[in-house]
C-alpha cells in the first residue's frame, strides 16, 4: 500500500487539513502538540479501526458535531487508487476514483 494523501476534518485538533505523501519515506515534523500523532491516528482509525484509548467523542474537535478522515492510497493488491473515508456519524465510504463510483463496503 502506498499512501497518497490524508484529509482531516474536525479530527482532534485539526479543523480542515490536507497532507500529500510522496513515494518512499516521508517525514512528519513539527512542534510538540502540532498534531503529528493525530495524522497517524487518523490513518489507523480509518484503515484499521484502531482508536487507542480514545472514545469517539475524543476524536471530534472541540465545538464540532463530527469528525471525518479521508485517506487516498494505492492498493498493493491491484495497484489501483482508492479513497477510504470514515466519519464518526456516517461510518465508512469506499470510493474508486478510476470508476468514479462508491464501492460496497464489507468488513
Amino acid at each position: 500500500m502506498h499512501l497518497l494523501s490524508i484529509t482531516l476534518t474536525n479530527f482532534k485538533a485539526h479543523q480542515d487539513r490536507h497532507f500529500d505523501f510522496e513515494l518512499g519515506t516521508n517525514a512528519i515534523c513539527g512542534e510538540n502538540g502540532a498534531g503529528k500523532t493525530s495524522l497517524l491516528e487518523g490513518i489507523a482509525w480509518t484503515l484499521f479501526n484502531y482508536q487507542g484509548n480514545y472514545t469517539k467523542e475524543d476524536l471530534i474537535r472541540n465545538g464540532s458535531k463530527s469528525a471525518q478522515v479521508r485517506v487516498a492510497l494505492v492498493s498493493a493488491k491491484d495497484s489501483r487508487p482508492y479513497e477510504v473515508e470514515r466519519c464518526t456519524t456516517k461510518g465508512y465510504t469506499l470510493y474508486d476514483p478510476q470508476l468514479a463510483q462508491r464501492l460496497p463496503y464489507t468488513r
